[in-house]
C-alpha cells in the first residue's frame, strides 16, 4: 500500500527541525528557566568620585639664628707689669702660632677650634663631631714662669670654659667654671692623660649668654683663680714650673672666647 504525505505538514516538520538545529527556541535556553542574572543585573553607573580637598600642611616655625653676643669685656689689664701676649681674634688673627692639646687619645687628629666674627670657639673633634672631652688651645713662650692669663668667655651651652697655664709637653694647669657655678683648678698629665683636681668650690651659677672674665695667676708654687676679678680658688702645686698659656673648653661648640691676654705679675 502506498502512503501519501501531506506536503504542508512536511514543510512544517522540516522548518521546525531546522530551527531546533540552529538553537532558536521560543522559550529561554537557560535550563530550568533560571533567570539570566547577567542579563537582568542593573548596569553600574560611572559617576566621578570626588575626594575632599586636603587641608594645607602646617608650616614649621622658622629656626632662630644663634644670637650674636654683645661685645666682650676688655679683660683684666695688668695693674703693673708687661703684656706678654694678647689676641682679640679679629679676622686677621692666624692660629699658626697656636697648638691644640686634647686631653684624650687616640684621636684621628687635633680638635677643631675656629675663629668666627671676632671670637674663637672649640667646635668639635677632628671629624666634625661634637664631644665632651676637654681641649686646650695654647700659645706663647715655654719659658714663661710667673704670670697671669685671662680671657672673656661667653658660654651658651658648653660644659665648661677656662684657661690654661704652664703648658709643656709634660702637661698643664687649667682653671675652668661650669654653668652651675662649679669652679675647679686641675692638673693634666699629658703622658698618662690623668686629670687631678687640685681645688674646687661653688659660686653663683653663670647665666648663659653672658660674658665672664676668667683668670689664672701662677707664681712659684701658688695658683690663684678669679672670676670677674674676684678670687674664687687658691692652691699650691710643684709639678709645673713654667710653660705656655691658653684656652680650655669641651669640643661641643656653644662657647666663645675673646680678649685673651697674658701678662707678667706686679713688680716683675
Amino acid at each position: 500500500m502506498c502512503l501519501r504525505l501531506n506536503p504542508v505538514l512536511v514543510v512544517i516538520v522540516l522548518f521546525s527541525t531546522i530551527l531546533i538545529g540552529c538553537g532558536i527556541q521560543g522559550t529561554s535556553t537557560n535550563p530550568g528557566n533560571t533567570p539570566n542574572t547577567a542579563a537582568s543585573a542593573p548596569q553600574a553607573t560611572s559617576e566621578p568620585i570626588i575626594l575632599p580637598t586636603a587641608p594645607p600642611m602646617p608650616t614649621s616655625q622658622p629656626i632662630q639664628p644663634t644670637p650674636t653676643p654683645p661685645p666682650a669685656p676688655s679683660g683684666l689689664a695688668p695693674a703693673s707689669g708687661v703684656t706678654l701676649f694678647e689676641a682679640d681674634f679679629s679676622s686677621a688673627v692666624s692660629l699658626a702660632e697656636w697648638q691644640v692639646v686634647d686631653t684624650v687619645s687616640p684621636l684621628d687628629g687635633p680638635s677643631i677650634w675656629r675663629i668666627l666674627n671676632g671670637t674663637i670657639s672649640p667646635l668639635s673633634d677632628s671629624s666634625g663631631i661634637p664631644n665632651i672631652y676637654g681641649s686646650a688651645l695654647i700659645t706663647g713662650d715655654p719659658t714663661w714662669k710667673d704670670y697671669s692669663v685671662s680671657v672673656a668667655a661667653y658660654n651658651l651651652s658648653n660644659d665648661f670654659a677656662g684657661v690654661v697655664a704652664r703648658a709643656t709637653d709634660a702637661g698643664f694647669y687649667s682653671f675652668y667654671v661650669q654653668p652651675d657655678g662649679t669652679v675647679v683648678i686641675q692638673r693634666f698629665d699629658r703622658q698618662t692623660e690623668a686629670i687631678t683636681n687640685l681645688a674646687s668650690a661653688q659660686i653663683a651659677p653663670i647665666a648663659p649668654g653672658t660674658w665672664t672674665t676668667l683668670s689664672l695667676r701662677v707664681q712659684g708654687n701658688t695658683l690663684q683663680a678669679s672670676v670677674d676679678g674676684t678670687t674664687v680658688l687658691e692652691t699650691t702645686d710643684t709639678t709645673f714650673a713654667n710653660g705656655q698659656a691658653g684656652l680650655y673648653g669641651a669640643v661641643l661648640g656653644g662657647l666663645e672666647f675673646d680678649n685673651f691676654r697674658v701678662h707678667t705679675l706686679q713688680g716683675q
